[in-house]
């Protein structure tokens, strides 16, 4: 089964699995995190037998067969998953309601 990798990443895709795999040689693969990037966390999409479980995981946490890896943008992340918001995508809706607004706090 494959692994998947969104976000910033230089060649988003779908790849094959390689057992023993984590997030920093998913991110290899995928041809290197791009220069935006927040390489110190991602999120990762597990699919388990009772359903989907989405959560930040570390550069070197574990990826299984069928994960769904996304590399957030740094920018997004310093404002918004590093105060404690919820950011399951690589953009955060609170950040970019407030940024509208005109305001980050």
């Amino acid at each position: 089964r494959p692994f998947f990798i969104l976000g910033e990443v230089m060649r988003p895709g779908q790849y094959p699995f390689v057992n023993g795999m984590t997030v920093r040689t998913a991110a290899a693969i995928a041809g290197g995190f791009t220069y935006r990037a927040s390489q110190s966390t991602v999120t990762i999409t597990r699919h388990l037998g009772d359903g989907t479980k989405e959560g930040q995981a570390a550069i070197d946490a574990p990826v299984m067969p069928g994960d769904t890896i996304v590399a957030a943008d740094r920018i997004y992340y310093s404002l918004c998953c590093s105060r404690g918001h919820s950011c399951p995508r690589f953009f955060c809706a609170r950040v970019s309601a407030l940024s509208q607004r005109g305001t980050t706090s």
